[in-house]
């Protein structure tokens, strides 16, 4: 009888034995045969790819469990816990990140549920269990494995994910996939809206992308200066891909084995669950081996902060995964033989006792029974037979997967069991092409010429793969993509393997892929060949020309590990190129040489490595004979490590130095003699200078692009630390930019010249211009937009413009900033707007809360400085609010004092002192205590300009000035000292000369304060006039926190002047605007203060004309003098009067 009649007797003899009672219903409700869980298998002879017919297939088999991946024991609590996870996940809604979640179950836009356990206790299958909740909810599910063999390849799990999400939206494209409730173009034109010309950044992780996303956006990568930009860019754009995935369904993320992750994998994880933005819904379940994962692996680093952060809309959750006991390996043996569970007792317990009750363990333990033929079943009786006795005494216990393995593989024929390690090689997953190539290869190596074609038939690779999944040693997962079944089966493979020849197998393997494939498919497998390639030392001494191509092929993979953030894998491949090149290096191989140090050096200074970055730096700085230009990336590598070190006096000399060799040079004496000639010169050639910037050529020369970058990062380390050759360095840059050309760094230069003019001459009008021109031209210079948005609202346009109308670019700085990393920029332009927001009397509640959003962007892209500047506002918010019982003390739950102090005192840091100072001032003015503004005042010489010489131009000192002021004020009339009135009127002066210069931002600030003198004066009907223009200005323009002051100061005058009623009205009229803001603790203070007037309660009373007092006023001067004043349109500076002094 042939084989197929064989079988077809066969499938007849199993017909007859299942009958209708063997069945049961699903979770799903499909009616299921339980006598499928044993696998009946007859393997029919079929064509290979090779066009012949492959005779050895596999003798059929009756023997074979069949364990449904579907089906879990003993775990129902861990289940239905990833399910509620899941709800909440899904649930989610767009509000606010603050609001607090009324219990346990409430909704979170993003989730975290960390699965620990040992190998092999069913952590993966648990996960697997979502994938259908997902899909029926109309969601996505990705799932990705690390590799031990692999570790050094950057996001080999969050790949793995995302190239199964990509096939699923093109197989959606060919409408195979009709899980989802939208279409193909809907997907693909929004993430084209999102990510645009920032898609192709995304593509050195997830390459299917590429025939998803549009190509007609040019990609302006290259613009993008900095090492660290580049990370901060990449993940924006990763998040941003996320966002459009979860605004379309729930995505659940799976990343097995994170013990073995890469530290960008980590970083990238912590930042989708990080991003507020993102209210769509991602779950991310997280599988490790506790075992591990000890104190100081980079994983528990990332729990802690995570259980730090864990908030209203992002949910942390820990299941620990343990063994299975007896009664669950019971229910399985039952469902597997479908028998009852009493005649399945004694064997469960001895599997137990074998196996310890771990899952893995436990399926291929009942597979060795099988396979020892100790386990079998019976066609006669229909059911599966077995002895425990003699299981007991034939097999032995063992907690150790591997050796199970092993026994498994040694049972395979001889051709398999000698290739598969070298399958093992390739990682956790691969390609069917890559597969074939290694098999055909070790084929012709390993295998002896046999006598039969039945033999032959078995090692070719479809065979070979037929007989390693029908084995269970590997799994399909579509589009010619594969996986072990469980890493311990690669393992394994690879322990077959002597350990000292492991290696030399490794780079035989990486040899070959190197030499068969295309470039194309080596790029597309670029770190797995790169790391093969690596592991055998021995072969870094061999043949020239090989090393020299290795050693390219390690910078390639260390660049495409930087374009994609990966700084430490980076750092790795370019050692390893280094250590490929020949003792002659600078000689013999120059170009590559320098190429290669000058990356390792960019690589370990984005890791901090500062020692190891210097070795590669001095490398290059010591080759004398060749062109300076050559040394740029290593000095500009040096400068940036020694600035971030806070070293800025060292990285301003070194700067100055390397452009003086550049010829461009700096007087040593003299600075400000040279300061004022050149603002003269480019002040008054102001009209011509801006008609002839548009039309400037672009410098193509290498030493003049350096030259303006070095000019650039010189501003950067003067204004921090040398105020003198600050607008030397800004001069030097405009006169070469007049001079040479435009480069991506004239936008800020031209920027910075604007500053200078507000800063040095009180020029708003020529500091616009300038300001406006470099905006115009840093549209097409993406690289620094955000910071010269930044720089001209923060310190040149608001002395021309209402200040409303520069927190709307502020926030789009930030956002630019962020896409194109320049998060420094970003996170000052943020930190700028909230501060805005609060001068102008924002909500101090939606304050508190943009705080806390912002605040974790900010710490998230570690510029730790700017959020010590944001937590100092952040915390007289939260005192103002009474969320705080600190009073006018800024100290607190967001800032701690004495840390802060003690940062000032080590790094010296004059700015971070000047911003305390200047909060501290700001504190207490609100709460009342001029005493404590005054001291500090004169203590830090704000009264002596002391903040506005090392701050010049920015927005904070108008509202500074003016709370000093008003302080001063108040203290003259507390103590009669007349010095204090002197004070007030220094910043009287200087805040009506900005005025009269037409800055819109102050109109009110100078009527309340002549409001104040006049009524320090006794001038009674002077003090009234002012007082109301002040509350009618402050209205109109909605700052209602200083229209609640004109309120209190006018209501404390009228109190003075023994006029209750009015003393009544605006006071309560002021407790009502406080409130609108959000003062609570400053109301409770006037309260308290007012306590015999205020009480008993009265209820507010406001006209219904609000602050409109226009009928009530009787202004003296020309008629209609303040009625022009009040009908002009105050957006801008044209229309506000300059003479509001009434007389």
């Amino acid at each position: 009888m042939d084989g197929k009649d064989e079988s077809s007797t066969v499938f007849s003899m199993l017909s007859t034995s299942i009958n209708s009672s063997n069945f049961r219903i699903d979770d799903d409700g499909s009616r299921q045969s339980l006598m499928a869980s044993a696998e009946f298998t007859a393997i029919t002879p079929r064509s290979s790819r090779y066009g012949r017919q492959s005779l050895i297939l596999r003798q059929m088999t009756v023997n074979k469990l069949k364990f449904k991946e579907d089906m879990l024991y003993g775990r129902d609590e861990e289940i239905n816990q990833l399910k509620g996870v899941f709800q909440r996940c899904s649930s989610s809604n767009n509000d606010d990140d603050s609001k607090p979640a009324a219990q346990e179950s409430a909704p979170r836009s993003r989730e975290l549920v960390l699965l620990a356990g040992n190998a092999g206790t069913g952590k993966s299958a648990l996960a697997l269990k979502l994938r259908n909740t997902v899909r029926r909810a109309g969601g996505f599910y990705l799932s990705g494995k690390f590799d031990l063999q692999q570790s050094d390849e950057p996001y080999a799990a969050i790949s793995a994910a995302c190239r199964g999400l990509c096939q699923g939206i093109l197989a959606h494209k060919e409408e195979k996939n009709r899980r989802w409730n939208f279409s193909y173009e809907e997907l693909k034109e929004k993430i084209d809206e999102e990510l645009g010309p920032d898609g192709q950044i995304l593509t050195t992780v997830m390459p299917t992308l590429r025939q998803i996303i549009s190509d007609d956006f040019e990609d302006d990568t290259s613009n993008a200066s900095g090492y660290l930009k580049t990370k901060h860019r990449f993940i924006f754009a990763f998040r941003s891909f996320m966002r459009v995935i979860c605004s379309f369904g729930p995505v659940v993320l799976t990343l097995d084995d994170l013990q073995w992750s890469d530290l960008a994998s980590l970083e990238l994880m912590q930042s989708l669950l990080t991003d507020f933005e993102n209210k769509g819904g991602i779950m991310i379940v997280g599988i490790y081996r506790d075992d591990e994962v000890n104190d100081t692996h980079p994983l528990s680093k990332v729990m802690q902060d995570h259980e730090a952060a864990t908030n209203a809309r992002f949910g942390l959750s820990r299941i620990l995964i343990g063994a299975l006991n007896a009664s669950h390996i019971q229910e399985m043996l039952a469902d597997l033989m479908v028998t009852s569970a009493d005649k399945t007792a004694d064997l469960a317990e001895c599997v137990h006792k074998k196996t310890l009750g771990n899952s893995f363990f436990v399926v291929q333990y009942l597979q060795s029974l099988v396979d020892k033929e100790l386990l079998t079943y019976s066609l006669g009786f229909n059911e599966w037979t077995w002895e425990v006795d003699e299981i007991r005494a034939n097999t032995m216990a063992t907690d150790n997967a591997v050796d199970l393995m092993k026994e498994k593989l040694e049972r395979l024929p001889p051709g398999i069991r000698d290739i598969i390690p070298m399958i093992a090689c390739l990682g956790s997953n691969f390609r069917y092409p890559i597969f074939e190539l290694v098999v055909e290869h070790f084929n012709e190596k390993l295998i002896e010429p046999v006598a039969t074609e039945k033999d032959i038939s078995v090692y070719l690779p479809d065979d070979f793969l037929n007989r390693c999944k029908f084995e269970g040693l590997i799994v399909d997962c579509g589009q010619e993509w594969f996986k072990w079944e469980h890493d311990k089966i690669q393992e394994a493979a690879l322990s077959r393997v002597d350990q000292d020849e492991l290696p030399s197998v490794q780079y035989e393997v990486g040899e070959l892929l190197l030499a068969r494939l295309s470039p194309g498919e080596v790029d597309d497998h670029l770190f797995v060949v790169a790391n093969l390639l690596n592991q055998d030392v021995a072969q870094r001494h061999g043949d020239l020309n090989k090393r020299r191509e290795i050693a390219k092929l390690n910078l390639r993979a260390g660049k495409n590990a930087i374009e994609s953030s990966a700084f430490a894998a980076a750092t790795t491949y370019f050692a390893a190129g280094v250590e490929l090149l020949p003792a002659n290096r600078w000689e013999s191989e120059y170009a590559l040489s320098l190429e290669l140090y000058s990356a390792a050096a960019k690589a370990q200074y984005c890791v901090g490595n500062f020692e190891l970055m210097k070795v590669y730096c001095d490398e290059v700085l010591a080759q004398v004979n060749h062109p300076f230009v050559d040394k740029r990336h290593a000095y500009n590598t040096l400068l940036h490590s020694i600035a971030a070190q806070g070293r800025m006096q060292e990285a301003q000399d070194l700067c100055v130095e390397v452009l003086a060799k550049l010829g461009c040079r700096f007087p040593k004496h003299g600075k400000t003699a040279y300061t004022i000639v050149g603002l003269l010169r480019t002040e008054m050639a102001l009209k011509k200078t801006t008609e002839k910037i548009p039309n400037l050529p672009v410098i193509t020369d290498d030493l003049k692009k350096w030259t303006m970058y070095l000019l650039d990062n010189l501003v950067t380390y003067t204004y921090q630390n040398d105020p003198a050759l600050l607008p030397l360095a800004i001069l030097k840059g405009h006169r070469y930019t007049i001079r040479y050309g435009l480069s991506e760094y004239a936008p800020a230069i031209i920027c910075g010249v604007g500053l200078l003019l507000v800063g040095a001459l009180g020029d708003f009008v020529g500091a616009r211009a300038y300001a406006e021109h470099a905006i115009t031209l840093s549209e097409n210079h993406h690289a620094v937009q955000a910071r010269v948005m930044f720089v001209a609202h923060q310190f040149v346009m608001h002395w021309q413009i209402p200040t409303e109308m520069c927190k709307k670019p502020l926030l789009r700085s930030y956002t630019v900033g962020m896409k194109t990393g320049d998060t420094e920029s970003a996170c000052w332009a943020v930190y700028s707007y909230l501060e805005m927001t609060i001068h102008t009397g924002g909500s101090l509640d939606s304050f508190v809360t943009d705080c806390q959003a912002y605040g974790r962007q900010i710490q998230e892209v570690k510029q730790y400085k700017i959020l010590m500047f944001l937590k100092m506002f952040w915390q007289a918010a939260m005192n103002l609010t009474g969320a705080s019982s600190s009073g006018h003390v800024l100290t607190g739950t967001i800032l701690n004092v004495d840390e802060l102090m003690h940062q000032i005192e080590e790094t010296k840091n004059v700015n971070l002192e000047h911003q305390y100072n200047r909060l501290k001032m700001y504190s207490a003015f609100w709460f009342g205590e001029d005493a404590a503004v005054i001291e500090t005042m004169l203590r830090s010489g704000t009264d002596n300009w002391s903040f506005e010489k090392a701050n010049p131009s920015m927005f904070g000192l108008c509202p500074m000035y003016f709370h000093c002021a008003l302080s001063c004020i108040a203290m003259a009339r507390t103590t009669g000292q007349r010095k204090y009135k002197r004070i007030a009127r220094k910043f009287s002066k200087k805040i009506n000369g900005w005025l009269k210069k037409g800055n819109p931002n102050v109109i009110h600030y100078e009527s309340l304060i002549d409001a104040e003198l006049a009524a320090l004066a006794g001038d009674t009907h002077v003090a009234i006039k002012h007082y109301e223009v002040a509350i009618l200005l402050a209205g109109r323009r909605g700052f209602t926190n200083d229209s609640a002051l004109a309120h209190e100061r006018f209501g404390e005058y009228s109190l003075r002047s023994g006029d209750k009623s009015a003393a009544l009205y605006h006071f309560n009229r002021a407790l009502q605007l406080y409130q609108d803001w959000g003062a609570h603790a400053k109301v409770s203070l006037l309260k308290l203060k007012h306590s015999d007037l205020l009480q008993p309660p009265t209820e507010i009373k406001v006209s219904p004309g609000g602050d409109d007092l226009l009928s009530t006023l009787s202004l003296g001067g020309p008629s209609g003098q303040f009625d022009a004043i009040m009908e002009a349109d105050i957006s801008t500076p044209e229309s506000i009067g300059t003479n509001m002094r009434f007389k």
